[in-house]
């Protein structure tokens, strides 16, 4: 009868755990983590450690309380307290990655960058850089968007000169940023031969490639012109073969 009833505990609290690790991986892949930053950075690793932890800690501690001897009460409490830890270990593994969610994909000395929620400054505050022909007011909330992050440029003698004095890193500091200028995105960009065989496939050389700087790996940005005035467009990321 112990035996038994372990068993059906086991079953049904794996299988729970399951369908949630399934949703935890839906929302990080479609949502948070879109293709390919689950690779950029590396986030995948704690995505599996998180589901590696939350499938097995439950049911284990499951598997070692549950027991036909304890009295109905006893197998309530025994339950609340193995939920308690589990939900208290998922909701920090959670937090943990929210925060390494990419959120801003900044164009800086010639190349992007992914920030993250945890590093930027969000206040969104406007700027208005002066005597130069990247002027513009604009709020990091304004920017255009691509898988729901946005992306621009900080203008880096525009900055050396009206930003010298903070504590916080420029790539950071999203009150800089601006819309992205083909002039300033054309410097450094990728020829077409350099580009992997996949991305000559799709695009040809009246598109703009410029690197993306990843953790752990690196990828290549796809831009497009879309303007007369110059203004550009993200329209496709790829990762860098190995």
């Amino acid at each position: 009868m112990t035996n038994t009833l372990k068993l059906q505990f086991f079953k049904w609290h794996l299988s729970a755990s399951l369908g949630v690790v399934t949703l935890i991986s839906l929302l990080c892949q479609w949502l948070w983590f879109p293709a390919p930053f689950l690779l950029l950075d590396g986030t995948w690793i704690a995505l599996l450690i998180l589901a590696g932890v939350d499938i097995t800690l439950g049911p284990l501690l499951t598997l070692l309380l549950v027991s036909s001897k304890k009295s109905k009460r006893e197998l309530v409490i025994d339950m609340s307290i193995i939920l308690l830890v589990q939900i208290s270990a998922l909701i920090y593994g959670l937090v943990q990655i929210e925060q390494q969610r990419v959120v801003a994909l900044v164009h800086f000395e010639h190349v992007f960058h992914a920030v993250t929620k945890k590093d930027i400054d969000q206040t969104g505050r406007a700027v208005i850089l002066s005597n130069s022909t990247h002027s513009n007011k604009v709020k990091y909330c304004e920017l255009a968007t691509y898988k729901h992050m946005h992306y621009g440029m900080i203008n880096h003698a525009e900055t050396l000169i009206h930003y010298t004095n903070s504590n916080k890193p420029i790539l950071y500091t999203s009150h800089l940023y601006l819309p992205l200028n083909k002039t300033e995105v054309n410097v450094k960009t990728f020829p077409l031969n350099k580009v992997p065989n996949s991305l000559k496939n799709k695009y040809n050389e009246t598109y703009t490639f410029k690197g993306l700087a990843g953790k752990k790996r690196d990828a290549i940005v796809v831009l497009k012109d879309i303007s007369e005035t110059g203004k550009m467009k993200i329209i496709d990321i790829m990762i860098i073969p190995d």
